[in-house]
């Protein structure tokens, strides 16, 4: 589980130091947290499913906490994207703050839309394929959580961005490695009627685009990093 999200930081960051956290902080590190409890949300949500293989009265309490905090994750962003016109942020920082939000808001939606599709086509995961799920749910977290605390090492100036830009591309990779090796098995179990293998696909490439989308954040992190040197 993530630890609660502070934008504190050093000279080198958007932010002057030392002072008192401005409304524009004190909004970043609500989104952040707020990111933070809908991924823990997902992640208890698809430990429930995957132990069971059932929609558990369990499930569908962390389903409902994963889109509450969805929900008010995009509430939050828009609140700190217009405070962001009225103070807090030059110009320039203000476009990459609103650009990287942008791309961060699309990992709570894709998490909220895995479970939304568990739920919404009640699928029955097969009890031999639940381990690799759950091995692959791990990587999908670990990189919206990786997410996060790059967000937060680029507000703060810090230098070993590129770093973690690349640990999530890594952690991404092992995704898509794992995606493939389970639609392939998958496709050849003769256990498993056509019909619930295209579901189970489909259930596959939902949940892996969850990284997908943490590599594409970071990947423009990386960019604005590059940016912020010239």
């Amino acid at each position: 589980m993530c630890e609660c999200v502070s934008v504190c930081g050093g000279p080198m960051g958007l932010f002057n130091r030392p002072r008192k956290k401005n409304e524009v902080e004190v909004l970043i590190e609500g989104y952040l947290n707020t990111v933070t409890l809908c991924c823990d949300s997902f992640h208890h949500s698809m430990q429930e499913y995957f132990s069971t293989g059932l929609l558990t009265d369990e499930f569908m309490r962390y389903e409902r906490q994963t889109h509450q905090f969805e929900s008010e994750g995009d509430d939050r962003r828009h609140a700190l994207e217009e405070m962001m016109y009225e103070k807090g942020l030059i110009p320039q920082s203000r476009g990459d703050i609103m650009a990287l939000l942008e791309a961060m808001d699309h990992v709570p939606d894709q998490m909220e839309a895995v479970v939304q599709t568990i739920y919404t086509e009640a699928i029955q995961l097969p009890a031999n394929y639940r381990e690799r799920f759950t091995k692959l749910t791990a990587l999908n977290v670990e990189t919206v959580q990786k997410s996060v605390a790059l967000f937060l090492l680029f507000l703060r100036g810090e230098r070993n961005v590129r770093e973690s830009v690349r640990h999530i591309d890594q952690v991404e990779s092992q995704s898509d490695r794992l995606e493939r090796e389970l639609v392939y098995g998958i496709f050849r179990d003769p256990q498993i009627r056509d019909v619930e293998k295209l579901i189970l696909r489909n259930l596959i490439v939902v949940l892996g685009r969850i990284s997908d989308e943490a590599e594409d954040f970071a990947e423009l992190v990386g960019v604005c990093a590059v940016k912020r040197l010239f």
